[in-house]
């Protein structure tokens, strides 16, 4: 990687490699298993200057997210149920009842539907045409394209600006950083406010959670690299909340520096120190976790290795994440028979690098397997919950990280 994406730092640490494997996102209809599939290395750097973690920009954001994307929000209820409380927190830091919101990576519109219901006059931003295409044919204002700071000078002279900027899960997707965030500054009014929530990196790092590292999250933040970046564009953070999605995110609000429309919070402050405690700015942090990472990938290779020649095995989940994992350990369809998925835009498909089929619920009660790892481990509780009918034949629960656990 030549440099740093926020800062233009150009000593940059590479202190994970991950291999070669193909986007995560880049699942295989059953016609396309005997052909090339096209992998891209996945390396993760530090920037000593202002600290961001980052992977280059090796696949580009058009082949991603373009396309046939195949995340649908609205398919997981814990989504809409997120959403709603989004949508609540921004009430409560201010945003008028009639406001006009702007939500990048607006997806099928599963927010901003709870926005125009509550009286908001709502606009989305994304790419992917598929879900950007569901959002529109239920009557919500969406434009399918990339956000950037031109085509926020284009909404604002359209529009007017926004009393509120808001994403979920996207801020990460970001290749040219500053142009997103220069763009996000000239669509809010003097006192409007930018609500970005993402995964953090603080908690990344103390649950190992290096599976959400892949090629469509081109950063990883801690909030004393953003608050850096924030800066140059006359931008400050003025809250932070915190949430236990995707194994822990936090919610950003910031406004114009020098507004004080909202006072600083104490939440601020109180992430930045534990941040330091953790010294995220310091290099031999991240070199620490590296060896974390090889001793779960180590971990859950010796598990489905060392069975007996029949067990079977599914996992649950064909998220991102799981990819990462499965494609780091190597593992194919002899270790694992098949990936189950809720959603009906994913069954029928097979998981990228590992070829792994994905398919309905109903799989598990027919073939009664041994064990299911769960990949969606962020969703531990709640899968095992909704699984534990497993016990029936004597099936158990594998959770791989932080550490392998078996259940």
């Amino acid at each position: 990687m030549n440099k740093c994406r926020s800062c233009g730092c150009t000593t940059l640490y590479m202190f994970l490699d991950l291999g070669h494997m193909p986007p995560s996102n880049s699942f295989l209809k059953p016609e396309q298993l005997d052909l090339p599939e096209v992998s891209y290395p996945l390396k993760v750097y530090f920037c000593p200057q202002c600290t961001l973690v980052q992977i280059d920009e090796i696949v580009p954001a058009e082949e991603i997210f373009a396309h046939s994307y195949p995340y649908f929000s609205s398919d997981s209820p814990s989504n809409i149920s997120h959403a709603r409380e989004f949508v609540d927190s921004a009430f409560i830091h201010g945003l008028p009842t009639n406001g006009k919101v702007l939500e990048i990576g607006s997806n099928d519109g599963y927010m901003l539907k709870i926005f125009a219901d509550r009286g908001c006059n709502v606009a989305g931003v994304d790419p992917a045409i598929g879900p950007a295409d569901m959002a529109i044919r239920n009557g919500l204002h969406t434009i399918t394209d990339f956000f950037t700071e031109s085509l926020a000078e284009q909404l604002v002279a359209m529009e007017g600006e926004k009393d509120l900027v808001c994403g979920i899960n996207v801020f990460a997707h970001q290749p040219d950083l500053n142009d997103f965030v220069a763009g996000m500054k000239k669509m809010i009014k003097w006192g409007g406010m930018i609500a970005m929530e993402f995964p953090h990196l603080l908690r990344l790092m103390e649950g190992c959670q290096f599976d959400t590292i892949y090629h469509e999250h081109y950063n990883y933040f801690s909030v004393m690299a953003l608050s850096r970046l924030f800066a140059r564009h006359g931008l400050e953070i003025f809250d932070i909340e915190e949430t236990p999605v995707h194994g822990g995110s936090i919610r950003v609000y910031a406004q114009n520096s020098g507004r004080v429309t909202h006072a600083i919070s104490s939440s601020v402050a109180h992430i930045l120190r534990r941040e330091e405690e953790m010294l995220l700015g310091t290099p031999s942090t991240y070199f620490y976790f590296s060896r974390r990472v090889r001793k779960i990938a180590s971990d859950l290779l010796e598990f489905v290795l060392g069975g007996p020649y029949d067990q079977k095995v599914f996992a649950y989940g064909a998220a991102a994440k799981g990819n990462t994992l499965l494609n780091y350990c190597g593992i194919k369809p002899y270790f694992i028979q098949y990936a189950v998925d809720r959603s009906p835009h994913k069954q029928g498909l097979f998981l990228p690098g590992s070829h792994i089929e994905i398919v309905e619920e109903e799989m598990i009660e027919h073939y009664q397997p041994d064990y299911v790892l769960i990949t969606a481990w962020n969703l531990a509780d709640e899968i095992m919950e909704q699984l534990k009918y497993i016990k029936m034949w004597g099936g158990r629960f594998v959770i791989p990280i932080p550490e392998l656990k078996v259940i």
